[in-house]
């Protein structure tokens, strides 16, 4: 029968892998942006659909990890800056605004990410 000091490492284990995970994956997460800024720039606008429907999932994702993982391991980022441009973000998406979708995410997002891959990548 499992202690309670073997469910609290299990629990560690599952928040530094939570971690791992953000952090490997806001990498794939900047690439996808800037693949899709590439795109829109370039007037590939029908090629960037599928892109930006796995952006803003991987954004749920990411968000959502760190808020889970964030008071347990100690982690300083506000969430809520990004939260702030998902709204602005959802506007421009149903609004069909491609050029406010880009500027939002060269511009917003992608310092924002670019900030906390950093923070994360010293924090593990």
């Amino acid at each position: 029968m499992p202690n309670a000091m073997d469910e609290n490492m299990n629990q560690n284990n599952i928040y530094s892998e939570t971690l791992e995970s953000a952090t490997d994956y806001i990498k794939k997460l900047i690439v996808g942006i800037k693949k899709y800024i590439e795109y829109m720039t370039s007037g590939r606008i029908s090629e960037s659909g599928d892109l930006l429907i796995s952006i803003i999932e991987g954004l749920d994702w990411e968000v959502k990890a760190l808020s889970l993982i964030k008071e347990k391991l100690n982690i300083d980022l506000d969430i809520s800056e990004v939260n702030a441009v998902l709204i602005d973000l959802s506007n421009a998406i149903q609004n069909n605004d491609y050029v406010l979708i880009t500027d939002l995410f060269e511009y917003e997002i992608l310092p924002i990410l670019e900030k906390w891959k950093e923070y994360l990548e010293n924090k593990k």
